[in-house]
């Protein structure tokens, strides 16, 4: 960490996959972190990467 302090936008989102469907509260980052937000989307909906498999896998809600 560099102990830089940077201003973020936030923002809710509608997220919707399989049939399922969530709000959720993001942050807005402009740099191409796509991954770390694809994986948040993701577990507000109840779901995780099955690497194995390479599948999604529905686990239920995750308290985050």
């Amino acid at each position: 960490m560099d102990k830089r302090v940077v201003e973020l936008d936030v923002s809710y989102a509608k997220l919707g996959l399989y049939g399922e469907g969530a709000m959720s509260f993001e942050v807005i980052d402009y740099s191409p972190v796509d991954v770390f937000i694809g994986v948040r989307a993701l577990e507000a909906l109840g779901f995780v990467v099955d690497l194995a498999a390479g599948t999604l896998k529905k686990i239920g809600l995750i308290a985050v």
